[in-house]
């Protein structure tokens, strides 16, 4: 399994890149990858997203520098930002004999882990995708697969400013609020302790016993 940390980096870059790394996945010419970012300010649309979950102006939302994206994955309308740890799995679910429901659910349940060892208990939910604690969501999802490989996929929010989130109904829920590990903790969290972490979670839900981190540069 390949580990890609990208930084901090634009939307649209990393998205780029995403695609990339898919269709050599795709290819059998790299192994699984996992790639680890961290956005700047951005909003993005599922398939079905709606800008009426927007509760700004998009012309405003633009002269406050958010980019704003529609995307292949489903849901609706999430936040990326600063202080989030997005991750995105490019996964062939067919080398783990899981089909979508299951990977998701294995996604759901590597986030739940880790922040576990953080001393913050969470769950799922069956209705509503992402993890939770109580009628706050802490980590989104959103996953699209092509050829049965697996692309875009999860924002947990660490030391998120949730203020960005008031512009939005976070993927279209009006009764739900989001909560981050920092508001929970009182105190703010390497992004890198999280994600070092997520990885090991990651590793034994899917049975991966080895891991490299390498360079975008030697593959897209």
């Amino acid at each position: 399994m390949n580990i890609i940390d990208l930084g901090k980096m634009r939307y649209k870059k990393a998205w780029e890149l995403q695609k990339c790394i898919l269709k050599r996945v795709q290819n059998g010419e790299i192994d699984n990858t996992l790639i680890f970012v961290e956005h700047y300010d951005v909003f993005t649309f599922g398939r079905r997203g709606k800008t009426d979950t927007l509760k700004v102006k998009e012309e405003i939302l633009k002269k406050l520098g958010f980019d704003m994206y529609v995307i292949e994955r489903g849901g609706d309308v999430t936040y990326h930002g600063p202080g989030q740890l997005v991750i995105y799995p490019i996964y062939d679910i067919k080398s783990h004999l899981v089909g979508v429901k299951k990977f998701v659910l294995n996604m759901e349940q590597a986030i739940i882990n880790t922040l576990k060892e953080f001393g913050i208990e969470s769950e799922g939910d069956e209705k509503v995708i992402g993890v939770w604690i109580g009628n706050d969501k802490i980590a989104a999802i959103g996953v699209a697969f092509d050829k049965h490989v697996s692309f875009h996929g999860a924002a947990l929010n660490v030391n998120t400013d949730l203020n960005k989130f008031n512009y939005i109904v976070p993927c279209g829920l009006v009764d739900k609020g989001v909560t981050s590990m920092k508001k929970i903790r009182g105190k703010e969290i390497p992004l890198i302790n999280v994600r070092d972490v997520f990885i090991e979670k990651w590793k034994e839900i899917f049975n991966e016993s080895e891991s490299k981190l390498i360079d975008i540069g030697e593959i897209c």
